[in-house]
């Protein structure tokens, strides 16, 4: 119990919910000759548009993203994302079967899931890309599942606090805030697989 107490006043003392100024983030984003990305805000989400070479491939891109929530399920924490509004183009030269998809049409789509699903072949971390819907298992994201005793503090750590609800309001993101955010008995388990995967060679 006082653990709990001590969960929920760490949240009471962020005011339940944390402020991100869009600036933080965008500052927080890679850039290199391969990706650049500029981020702004759109509520209900956020505007990407920006520069990648996937396979080769100089492509543009413009997507909206809206997030939808996050399940705290044991060693799994799996982010809901809608990916819509996609626009994809490449240089009228460029070679390659993605280049060529993206010419003919077969990858412009406002749905991203399927776009994803179809044109890039979602890599093991993205659980789900169906319709404009895609789900990402935050913690089976490379940097993170090759690192066990990152992953392990990751899972301990959110099964105690995590975000219920992300806003975009204005220039910011607003994250809202709970203690034991899928109640005791999954902070439970998730601690207990964050744990032993930490322990794991």
């Amino acid at each position: 119990m006082k653990m709990l107490d001590g969960l929920r006043s760490v949240a009471r003392a962020l005011g339940g919910h944390l402020h991100v100024p869009m600036d933080v983030l965008r500052a927080a984003i890679p850039d290199s000759d391969r990706f650049a990305v500029r981020v702004e805000a759109a509520p209900p989400g956020l505007r990407l548009q920006g520069n990648a070479t996937p396979s080769g491939t100089a492509l543009s891109f413009s997507a909206l993203v809206v997030v939808e929530g996050i399940d705290y399920d044991g060693d799994h924490r799996r982010l809901h994302l809608r990916l819509r509004d996609v626009t994809l183009s490449t240089d009228d030269d460029a070679t390659g079967p993605l280049a060529t998809a993206i010419r003919d049409s077969e990858a412009r789509t406002e749905d991203g899931g399927d776009l994803i699903a179809r044109v890039f072949g979602p890599p093991a971390y993205v659980t789900e890309a169906v319709a404009d819907r895609i789900v990402i298992d935050l913690l089976a994201i490379p940097r993170i599942a090759e690192h066990p005793h990152l992953r392990a503090l990751l899972a301990v750590g959110t099964s105690l606090v995590g975000f219920t609800a992300i806003e975009v309001a204005d220039d910011a993101l607003e994250i809202e805030l709970a203690a034991l955010p899928a109640g005791a008995g999954a902070a439970v388990r998730s601690a207990f697989h964050g744990i032993v995967a930490g322990k794991t060679p």
